[in-house]
Formats: structure tokens, C-alpha cells, sequence
């Protein structure tokens, strides 16, 4: 059987895709299916790129990829793939001619080589753009975390035996202290603590 198999979506019913799939399912292939058709152009809005998680979500074991056949000459050319990219699209066609002045065929949606470059390199950027789909914190989140985090300092000079009060406390940015693990970074957390040596102005308070 085929290893890779693409089915055009356009212009198909929700029931003739389930068809089309549980037909590739018991040949052995997952198809990857694409939203999109080609309407000489295809008008911006009848693209339906929210067809996309629509789909993965529908049939989570195929791939789902988007045909931009908007103008050639439009300011979106090529930036519906990018949309595409961040509602989850697998993969990506767009047309591509030698001069679009020669008006080959499918010209109107295809980009010039120039063209057709600029928009492999938004691509490739984009992709880089779009990280791994997890809440796990990169090197530089964590970096930017400890570097831009608000401890709780005081908000004047205050002496030993002092009973912090809210009044007494602001949250500031304390840099060169990123990396301390005895700072505050709540208010509330310091309220009603006694201080046991005195403290400057907007210096973090410690545990």
C-alpha cells in the first residue's frame, strides 16, 4: 500500500471524509487531509483554516495539512500559511511558477521564485516559532523568569525589632539577587515578621 496518502477535503462532506478515511484505515494508511481548494483564487475567506484542529481533533491518527491557493498577487500571499502553521497544520502546498506574467497554468495562486524563497524562509521561521506544545519552561523562559521577578523589598530604612506591616513593603525588581532561594516574592508571606537587623530602602527582605 501507499506509505503517504493525501485526500483533498475541499468541497467534501463531513461524511464522505469519514468514508474516505475508514476506506485508507483498513488499507493500512492514516491519510493526511487537506483543507483547502482552488478557486481561481480561492477568496480569503473561504479559506476555513479553523478546519484544521477541527480535524485533528476528529481523526487524531491523521495528519492534517492546508492548500493556500489565495492570489499570487494578494498582500496575504503565502501569509495563510502561517495561520495554518499556528492552528496545527502538518504540511503545507502552495504553487509555485516560473513568471507569473507567462499566465501558465494555476498561475493566479502560485508565487514567482522570488517570491516562492521569502515564503520557504517564513516558513522554516515560523515552524521554529511554534515550540515543542508543552508548559515546560525553556532556559531562556526561566532565565527571563529569575531575571524579571518582583521580590518584596522595603519601602524605607527600617530598624532591628521592626514588625513588618503591608505599609512597609513594595515588590521590586532585585537585580543581581535573581537566584537567591530565601526571597519573597509575596507580600503577605512577610507580613507580621520581625525583623532581626535593620534595613535600607528597597532592599529585599531574606528569610
Amino acid at each position: 500500500g501507499f506509505k503517504r496518502l493525501y485526500l483533498h477535503c475541499g468541497g467534501a462532506e463531513a461524511s464522505e471524509i469519514e468514508a474516505a478515511v475508514a476506506a485508507c484505515r483498513e488499507a493500512g494508511c492514516a491519510p493526511t487531509l487537506l483543507v483547502g481548494f482552488q478557486a481561481e483564487p480561492t477568496p480569503i475567506e473561504e479559506n476555513q483554516l479553523r478546519r484544521i484542529p477541527v480535524l485533528k481533533h476528529r481523526f487524531p491518527d491523521c495528519r492534517v495539512g492546508f492548500m493556500d491557493h489565495t492570489d499570487g498577487a494578494h498582500f496575504l500571499k503565502g501569509r495563510l500559511v502561517l495561520v495554518a502553521l499556528g492552528l496545527g497544520a502538518d504540511c503545507v502546498e502552495k504553487h509555485l511558477t516560473l513568471d507569473r506574467a507567462l499566465e501558465l497554468n494555476d498561475y493566479i495562486a502560485a508565487l514567482s521564485p522570488g517570491d516562492f524563497r521569502e515564503f520557504c524562509a517564513e516558513v522554516r521561521a515560523a515552524e521554529r516559532a511554534l515550540g515543542e506544545g508543552n508548559l515546560e519552561l525553556t532556559a531562556a523562559e526561566r532565565k527571563y523568569a529569575a531575571d524579571y521577578r518582583k521580590r518584596v523589598v522595603v519601602a524605607a530604612d527600617l530598624s532591628a525589632g521592626t514588625r513588618l506591616e503591608a505599609r512597609h513593603l513594595a515588590l521590586k525588581r532585585t537585580a543581581g539577587m535573581e537566584s537567591r532561594a530565601d526571597l519573597f516574592d509575596r507580600v503577605e508571606t512577610v507580613v507580621g515578621r520581625v525583623l532581626r537587623r535593620a534595613i535600607g530602602r528597597n532592599q529585599a527582605v531574606a528569610s
